[in-house]
Order: structure tokens, then C-alpha cells, then sequence
């Protein structure tokens, strides 16, 4: 748990640092065009559990090239809850190109999971296509397992502020398949309502539909596109809550239940 407030803690400071050097938003070829801070809202149902929670990530121009993220989240999923937080260090040109290399860890009851990977993303016109992947460790009760993780996402905006996304990935045998909705009411307020929902594929049977709402400070006159490629960029299988719910994290790292041994049968004397 220390280790939990610690990165919250990290978290919040860089937040606050970044909240006082925000800039007008305008787009420019930089990895990331100015300082941003994105807030999410989100509520729903994972596997007929009320679910929900709320999300801050915060995107730093560390050169012309280069850029970093950093993500934090507080979650419940049926009355249990959850902590995220995640480091991304990335190269984008935001006409071409996103690389970059990544750092999460997720508590969710007394699950921690750790995963240290890679993320690319191609930006097609109105199609981006992007992919993530590495190796998860995690443990309950001081048992740890170890497994590979991988991700596939495709997005498409029908506009600039209305995005389509379809996302499928896992980690040892747990599937899962995902997509999105995310609309821009208004052109010039960076303001998004986005829908959500998916199922597990392999392994278990779950699924899950959310709503939410993000606002992203720093960028005020910018859409959903440009804030993808522009300045926060997205975070690969959308969110935590889905994909742990879906892909059940907590499951995966439990350790092993030996079956009790058979009793004899009861003696019962004639």
C-alpha cells in the first residue's frame, strides 16, 4: 500500500506542476504540442457489479520529439477497490508516428500487477492503428506469477470530434475485445461524452458496459483527434477498469487453492 501512495503522491505533485504551465493548446509538430491535464469520470456495470471511477493523466513536452504521460486512477468494481497508475515515455510525430515505451502498475483488492512494455501507433489520415505489449508480474499473498501481455486498437474518426474504436488483447489465457464511442459536443470546448462495452473471449465469461465524461485542461480549442495525436495521447485497451474486469487481473495472480483432502466417511456402528 505504501507503494501505492507513494505514486499517487508523484502523481499529484507532477498534476500540479504541469496545471501552472499550461499553455493556449495550439497545435503544433512537437511530440506533444503544450502541457495538458486530462480528468475521466466513469461509471457502468462489469459483470453485473456497479463499477466506477475516476481518472487524470497529465502529457509533458520533454523535447521537440519526445514526450512523457502519466496516468493515475481510483476505481470500485462491486465494492472493491482499485488504484492504477502508469509512466509512458514516447517519441510521436503527430502526422505519422507514436513509439514509446511504458510502465504500469494496478492494485485492485490486494492484487498488484506490474507491467513493463512498448506502444506504437501509426496515424493513417482518420485511422489510427496502434499496438502494445510486454510482460505482466503480479501477486496475492506474496505468490507472484509472470506472463506476456499484448494489445491490438483501431480508431477511426468519422469527424474530428466523433471516434469509433475497437480494441482486442490479454495476457496469459484471458481474451477480451473491446470497443468505443466518443463524441465532442461542442467543437471548441474540449469537453467528451464516450460510451463503452466489451466481453471476455477465452477463458471466462464477463462483460461490461461503462459511460463517462473527459475534460482536458490546456487544450481548449482542441478535438478529440487532436488531443489523441497532438497532446495526451491515448492509453492502449482504454481503460483499467474494462480491461481488469474483463480480462479478470485479480484471478490471474491469485495463487493456487489446494483441494482439501476427502474425509473418510463417518463410522456408524451397527
Amino acid at each position: 500500500m505504501q507503494t501505492g501512495k507513494t505514486v499517487l503522491v508523484a502523481f499529484a505533485a507532477l498534476g500540479a506542476t504541469a496545471s501552472v504551465a499550461l499553455a493556449d493548446g495550439v497545435k503544433s509538430d512537437a511530440a506533444v504540442s503544450a502541457p495538458s491535464v486530462t480528468v475521466m469520470g466513469i461509471a457502468g456495470s462489469a459483470s453485473g457489479k456497479a463499477t466506477g471511477g475516476g481518472a487524470a493523466s497529465v502529457a509533458l513536452p520533454v523535447t521537440d520529439r519526445i514526450g512523457v504521460q502519466v496516468d493515475g486512477a481510483l476505481t470500485n468494481a462491486g465494492g472493491t477497490g482499485g488504484m492504477d497508475a502508469g509512466l509512458h515515455l514516447f517519441t510521436r510525430d503527430p502526422n505519422a508516428y507514436l513509439a514509446g515505451g511504458t510502465f504500469e502498475w494496478s492494485r485492485f483488492g490486494s492484487t498488484n500487477a506490474y507491467r513493463y512494455g512498448v506502444e506504437l501507433a501509426a496515424y493513417l489520415g482518420d485511422v489510427t492503428l496502434g499496438t502494445t505489449g510486454g510482460i505482466q508480474r503480479g501477486g496475492a499473498n506474496h505468490a507472484t506469477t509472470t506472463a506476456g501481455y499484448a494489445a491490438v486498437q483501431a480508431d477511426y474518426y468519422l469527424f474530428d470530434t466523433l471516434k469509433t474504436s475497437v480494441s482486442f488483447g490479454g495476457y496469459s489465457n484471458y481474451r477480451a475485445v473491446l470497443a468505443l464511442v466518443e463524441w465532442q459536443p461542442v467543437n471548441d470546448t474540449p469537453l467528451s461524452l464516450f460510451t463503452e462495452g466489451g466481453a471476455s473471449v477465452a477463458h471466462e465469461h464477463r462483460g461490461i458496459v461503462l459511460a463517462g465524461v473527459r475534460y482536458t485542461f490546456g487544450a481548449p480549442n482542441s478535438t478529440i483527434k487532436d488531443r489523441d495525436r497532438h497532446g495526451d495521447p491515448e492509453v492502449f485497451l482504454q481503460s483499467g477498469i474494462a480491461s481488469s474486469n474483463l480480462m479478470g487481473n485479480t484471478k490471474a495472480f491469485e495463487p493456487a487453492v489446494t483441494p482439501a483432502a476427502p474425509q473418510p466417511a463417518p463410522f456408524n456402528p451397527i
